[in-house]
């Protein structure tokens, strides 16, 4: 359980040679179960947590450029078996432009084999993670999705109400419902707009000083 792998003296070439597909040692992945288990760190009243019985399912998007086959199908089994079954609505994998071979139609076929609904989407070109993201979120069923995201829903956890929010704000960064930057935008645009207000009235006094800070702004 959770032991570590040790390559044979005989496969140190084949570690290092098969390092560079992936920047990691991929040998190692190979050799690990796919449905690995870890020893369970959690501090001690964290095992005596007891969530509702009702919780509205969920969708779980996994988004890969060019993975590594053992890691990218370790990764959707941790999900499978770690996941309470009633709430883990499907999986959606949202393919970023991947060029090899094995995660093509030999990706397709093995997710229809998995025991929950697993979704393999393309982007087409390369998007990047937030791009790809997107994507994968407007293909969503569980609580992620459209019917879900209204402005009236709420939950109960734990007897206390979670209200829908329209946007969070992440280390400054403001995103919305839909993890869009718009709002961001917005704010960041008026703030500035504002700030250019008070300069331009100010350098109207011809202030030097004040006048090159308008012009550095601007």
């Amino acid at each position: 359980m959770g032991k570590p792998v040790k390559i044979p003296a005989n496969q140190q070439e084949l570690m290092k040679e098969k390092f560079k597909e992936n920047q990691f040692n991929l040998l190692a992945s190979d050799m690990i179960w796919l449905n690995r288990s870890l020893t369970d760190v959690r501090h001690h009243d964290c095992k005596k947590k007891h969530y509702p019985a009702k919780l509205p399912s969920t969708s779980i998007v996994i988004v890969f450029h060019n993975e590594a086959w053992s890691t990218l199908l370790r990764t959707i089994w941790s999900v499978i078996n770690r996941s309470p079954r009633p709430l883990l609505k499907e999986i959606i994998l949202v393919d970023d432009a991947s060029e090899r071979e094995h995660l093509g139609q030999q990706l397709e076929d093995y997710v229809r084999t998995l025991p929950v609904s697993t979704y393999v989407l393309r982007t087409g070109k390369r998007s990047g993670l937030i791009r790809a993201r997107l994507l994968g979120a407007k293909h969503v069923k569980g609580m992620c999705s459209h019917q879900f995201l209204t402005k009236t829903a709420e939950y109960l956890l734990e007897d206390q109400s979670i209200t829908q929010v329209d946007h969070i704000n992440d280390l400054g960064v403001i995103l919305d419902r839909k993890l869009e930057f718009k709002t961001h935008t917005n704010y960041v645009a008026d703030k500035a707009s504002r700030s250019l207000g008070f300069l331009f009235r100010v350098a109207k006094d011809k202030d030097v000083y004040y006048l090159k800070l308008y012009c550095s702004k601007v």
